[in-house]
């Protein structure tokens, strides 16, 4: 019997799989869907990878065998990419959730290429042996975005700092920093400060003054505040909110925060172009356009709906005739105002959308500035 010979790496495997079809007359249109399909395939696969224990599949539950933990699965990837190195030029998004440093040293020494968004949570929870693997992965000169998930110390934060000079966007969820300012964490050199163009607070409080000892917010230009109005934010936008152009809110009135009403948040946004709300029109959301200066560059508004109840649905119906009237009364320039739904929740009367939407908002859509997009359930 003849000796093995080498170990073909996987896009070898793949390539000499379609070189035999290829030679098959009966094949060769199969060759060519396959030649077209792989890579593809594989760059939609690999586009985001996640870091994280793996459960027993369903059909296996009564195994003896412990759940992949998050450095078994690492390995596994190091492994993978190693023997298939094409792979790492399909990896954009790495998200990871765990706190051991076996994980965080194995991922990096990965020779990342084209990481550009780097998502770590429970960094809360982290051993001090994981930071020095941390600021490997965050000064890959290919990142461009950082997502901190899930109460990230502030003290932890800043030992990975300075991060790649690259990072153009931030991005926390649920921090809480009160006092954090005023701690003694030493501040960054403004030339080691990214500067960051995009960032995004959700459920965040009290963390923009630490934010602001270590990141340069000078050319910020979009901005996501969702259930983050909290009272550091005024003082933030008076020194940032002259560049921003785009920017996200969700409802005052749903996240608790009505008593922030006499914040005339649109003062602060002179070059705002663009607007989306995370609901149909409410009381705020009027409020802030009226608060534009009459001279405003607003374009483009967007609503994004939301499960609600019919007494709700009959307040935004309310809530839309008024926006419709300041609108028009405020936004000389705008030229769309997209309604983002999605079909399952949205149970208006008749049922009809197309026309419910035209009844939120007659004098918008006869001018032919009203654009529908559904949206599926599974992009929430």
């Amino acid at each position: 019997m003849p000796a093995p010979g080498p170990a073909l790496s996987v896009p070898e495997l793949w390539d000499s799989i379609i070189d035999c079809l290829t030679s098959s007359h009966d094949y060769s249109s199969t060759a060519l869907v396959c030649r077209s399909f792989v890579p593809r395939a594989q760059q939609n696969l690999f586009r985001v990878v996640v870091i994280e224990k793996q459960p027993l599949p369903a059909n296996n539950r009564g195994s003896t065998d412990p759940p992949l933990s998050s450095t078994a699965v690492a390995t596994r990837l190091a492994t993978l990419l190693d023997g298939s190195p094409h792979l790492l030029s399909y990896i954009q998004t790495l998200e990871i959730a765990d706190s051991r440093p076996e994980c965080y040293a194995i991922l990096a020494k990965i020779p990342w290429s084209h990481l550009e968004t780097l998502i770590l949570r429970f960094l809360f929870f982290l051993q001090d042996e994981c930071f020095g693997h941390i600021k490997v992965l965050a000064r890959i000169n290919s990142l461009r975005e950082l997502h901190f998930f899930r109460d990230a110390d502030p003290y932890a934060f800043r030992q990975i700092l300075p991060v790649s000079p690259h990072l153009t966007s931030l991005r926390l969820t649920n921090q809480y920093w009160p006092g954090i300012q005023d701690s003694g964490i030493p501040a960054l050199s403004t030339s080691q400060r990214p500067r960051i163009e995009r960032l995004s607070l959700n459920a965040c409080t009290a963390v923009t003054g630490f934010l602001c000892q270590v990141f340069d917010f000078g050319g910020l230009r979009s901005l996501e505040l969702i259930n983050s109005l909290t009272p550091d934010m005024p003082h933030f936008l008076s020194r940032f909110g002259s560049t921003v152009e785009s920017i996200t809110l969700s409802s005052r009135e749903r996240d608790g925060y009505e008593n922030t009403d006499h914040w005339d948040l649109g003062l602060y946004f002179p070059h705002l172009t663009t607007i989306k709300f995370l609901s149909l029109p409410t009381v705020s959301f009027i409020r802030f356009i009226a608060g534009l200066a009459l001279d405003n560059c607003i374009s483009s508004i967007g609503f994004t709906d939301h499960a609600m109840t019919l007494v709700e649905k009959e307040i935004s119906a309310t809530n839309a005739k008024a926006f419709e009237a300041v609108a028009l009364a405020q936004l000389s320039v705008l030229k769309v105002v997209e309604v983002e739904l999605r079909t399952s929740r949205y149970i208006w009367p008749g049922g009809v959308i197309e026309t419910s939407v035209q009844e939120l908002f007659p004098r918008l859509w006869e001018r032919q500035l009203v654009t529908i997009c559904l949206l599926d359930e599974v992009e929430d």
